[in-house]
């Protein structure tokens, strides 16, 4: 059983991503989704194995996400010391992310080929897909990634596509 707040045709997740309902024939569904790299990467075969990922891109206005530390990852005796400590790394490690995305954006213009840039890129950086596939094929989706809800991110993604699967449902019923 999957949880949705209200069926709708567009979710928001994270600070910048978002599922969006393109095209439904009543069978067919095309979805626009962005969502950190690092997301992606952990639903890429699940999506592939059942549906088409085309028009892959990096979000523009460039964004990276990143899961924020909490006190329970941090050493214990390091927390004795600095209660705050999980909150001031979190800060440097934004930071950094934020200086790594300038730099790209500086290399990536004088390149002649900019995708040669992409390395350099943060792994939480947002790309954005299209995505198509049956309407039915949307549960076997949710079912593989339940599996995977340890995965920085699965879980939020997993809410927003049932979120949208509820609303497809919901037209289909009328």
């Amino acid at each position: 059983m999957f949880l949705v707040s209200k069926p709708n045709d567009f979710v928001k997740f994270f600070e910048f991503g978002e599922i969006k309902l393109l095209d439904n024939d009543g069978q067919n569904v095309a979805l626009f989704m962005k969502m950190p790299f690092c997301v992606l990467q952990n639903i890429i075969l699940q999506l592939t194995k059942i549906g088409i990922v085309d028009n892959t891109s990096i979000s523009n206005p460039i964004a990276v996400w990143f899961p924020k530390l909490k006190p329970n990852q941090i050493n214990s005796l390091i927390i004795n010391k600095m209660e705050n400590m999980h909150e001031e790394i979190s800060k440097i490690i934004e930071k950094n992310l934020y200086d790594s995305l300038h730099l790209f954006s500086e290399i990536s213009s004088i390149l002649v080929n900019p995708i040669d840039a992409f390395p350099m890129l943060p792994i939480g950086i947002y790309v954005e897909i299209t995505y198509r596939c049956k309407i039915q094929n949307i549960i076997n989706i949710l079912e593989e990634t339940e599996k995977m809800v340890n995965s920085a991110g699965v879980s939020d993604f997993r809410f927003a596509l049932a979120t949208i699967l509820a609303y497809l449902l919901k037209m289909e019923n009328k």
